[in-house]
């Protein structure tokens, strides 16, 4: 039984492995690993690699692309260094095994981008015997301990920022915080330097992949003690503050020098225009939310919390150490002002706490090192493992479903509500593909109220000069447009310079109302944002419906919230307009557009 917990993360890696393998790489054409960096953030992350190891230079004169903040100081990439750090070495083996065959390449081609997969199979490797030592600290059974680990990484989206979206920050946060609390509990319990080095490092590299981290790791002291006098005469002796400072300092310094290399200077504000509400944190609906709520699409999360009543009951100490800690994680990300974490897999943002959840998630059960279950009959114990096995058992299906359901658009967490969510709710038929639609981005931070750059709504019978639209007809005494075999039919188009690089942040409020003679019979129209000129544009697209209706004369009013981007020159033709691509028979009864300019 002792080889359990090893052998289950080696099954573990081997199914991460084949998914990434069959699906994130190969996928149809054998070229899915080309879309694996395409993604604003990945991009980011990545860039750091070829311009550094290639070509030399982390200069950036591209002020367009997404990922640039565009500030008196210069043009820098506001993405931390810290998975350039953590990939950098397989990148370079990559490059130079390349290199040996006499094949050249920019850092873009296959095998420096399949290199960081193979990054991400080994992090998450060390990641899961860090939690497997962790809790053998706690005196849980194998047997508990690889149940622990099955539900921790296919009962939560750990599996799928493993094997899809590893170039992401995720799966090594989770990493860098159980090397943290293995090797912080080694080192209390041995005084071993090799433990702190190790701790060390992994503290300053979970600094570089998100600095929010720092406010994790003095809440899980205790933990990492066992008492809360251990900590000063533990941590904070002379001699381990310097070999601590010497380790974590040098690593904190390469995202200074990135900062330097690219302006001059040697602190930037990385992140300007987005920031916390600290007053406001939006708990609940971090919790509850159809917009990637924590506990609606990771239920699992919430039975593990209740682990901790038995954590609580043999271990005070670490009961409130990991109970602080996430408490203080909970409020950060209820704070930030995408409290939703954007358009990721369920809540990605606590995938960096898993290791302490994991905590919560091996008290459910029963184990035979552990005696609190000895209070209970045998039947009674058998009673309580059969239902938490047949909950947990479910909650790992469930996540299963909704991982092939997000890799197949069928389901997208961050934009979704109730209607959408029941509409979906185990759905994995091919003719779900797409099926939702809408776009809900949230409001983008400020402190200031932002200022109208642009208002109109739609008057069917005297539009104004901004809008294009079809001739209209009456439609229960009103005047509409009738979309009957028509590809284009109502178009407003912005003026260019009151978006055009201005500075600050553009938001777009739409409000739409359409009828629907037959259901269904405007699933498929589009409504498209669209700044284009000769040599830069920007265009998204998305369905007007949340989600097929299915009714006959039904009339929906949709809001929709669009975080768009300054133009590049005042020439550019900017436009929001209805693409009806199917030529599908509907009504369209109402129509406004505002633009919001933010200010950070």
């Amino acid at each position: 039984m002792k080889k359990l917990p090893f052998i289950t993360i080696c099954f573990t890696l081997l199914c991460c492995a084949y998914f990434m393998k069959s699906y994130t790489w190969d996928g149809k054409d054998g070229n899915s690993w080309k879309y694996t960096i395409s993604g604003y953030d990945t991009r980011a992350y990545y860039s750091y690699l070829p311009d550094f190891f290639i070509k030399h230079n982390l200069k950036i004169s591209d002020s367009t692309l997404p990922y640039v903040n565009v500030t008196d100081k210069g043009l820098f990439n506001k993405h931390f260094v810290g998975p350039a750090v953590l990939w950098s070495p397989f990148f370079i083996a990559a490059v130079e095994y390349l290199k040996l065959k006499n094949i050249h390449t920019d850092g873009y081609s296959g095998a420096p981008v399949k290199s960081i997969g193979i990054a991400a199979l080994l992090w998450l490797f060390i990641g899961l015997c860090c939690l497997w030592k962790i809790l053998e600290f706690f005196n849980i059974s194998d047997i508990v301990i690889s149940l622990t680990i099955l539900l921790i990484t296919f009962g939560t989206n750990l599996f799928f920022y493993s094997f899809k979206e590893y170039t992401m920050t995720h799966v090594y946060s989770f990493s860098l915080l159980a090397v943290f609390i293995y090797t912080g509990i080694k080192y209390s319990n041995t005084q071993r330097k090799i433990y702190l080095i190790l701790m060390s490092l992994s503290f300053g590299l979970n600094l570089l992949l998100r600095p929010t981290s720092i406010c994790l790791f003095p809440c899980l002291l205790p933990l990492i003690c066992g008492d809360y006098k251990k900590i000063i005469p533990t941590f904070f002796r002379p001699a381990t503050l310097l070999i601590s400072i010497s380790v974590i300092v040098p690593i904190v310094f390469l995202q200074f020098g990135a900062w330097y290399m690219q302006t001059g200077h040697w602190l930037v504000n990385a992140y300007s225009g987005e920031n916390f509400y600290f007053l406001h944190p939006k708990i609940f609906k971090v919790f509850f939310s159809f917009q990637n709520g924590w506990f609606i699409y990771t239920p699992l999360a919430l039975l593990s919390l209740f682990g901790f009543i038995k954590l609580y009951k043999i271990n005070r100490t670490a009961f409130y150490s990991c109970s602080l800690a996430i408490a203080i994680w909970v409020y950060l990300v209820a704070s930030w002002y995408a409290w939703s974490f954007a358009d990721g897999f369920e809540h990605r943002a606590f995938i960096d706490i898993y290791p302490v959840l994991a905590i919560g998630t091996a008290h459910l059960f029963p184990s035979s090192k552990n005696g609190i279950y000895s209070l209970f009959s045998p039947l009674k114990k058998f009673f309580i493992t059969s239902v938490l096995l047949l909950l947990s058992g479910l909650f790992v299906a469930l996540n299963l479903i909704q991982t092939y359901q997000f890799s197949r658009h069928i389901l997208t967490t961050y934009w979704m509500d109730w209607n959408s969510y029941q509409y979906v709710f185990l759905k994995t038929s091919d003719k779900y593909i797409d099926c939702l639609g809408g776009q809900k981005d949230l409001p983008l931070y400020t402190n200031k109220s932002p200022h109208i750059v642009f208002s109109s709504a739609l008057n069917f019978a005297q539009p104004k000069s901004e809008w294009s639209i079809k001739h209209p007809e009456n439609l229960n005494s009103r005047a509409v447009i009738h979309f009957e075999g028509d590809e284009f039919g109502a178009c407003v188009n912005i003026p260019s310079d009151s978006i055009s690089m201005k500075g600050g942040m553009y938001y777009a409020k739409i409000i739409l109302t359409r009828f629907e003679p037959k259901g269904n019979c405007s699933s498929g129209v589009l409504l498209v944002y669209d700044a284009i000129n000769n040599n830069h544009g920007y265009y998204t697209a998305f369905k007007i419906n949340d989600y097929p209706s299915g009714k006959d004369s039904n009339t929906r009013t949709y809001y929709y919230g669009l975080e768009i981007p300054w133009v590049v020159h005042k020439n550019s033709n900017v436009s929001f307009y209805i693409w009806n691509k199917d030529r599908q028979d509907f009504y369209l009864t109402g129509l406004s557009v505002e633009v919001d300019r933010y200010f950070p």
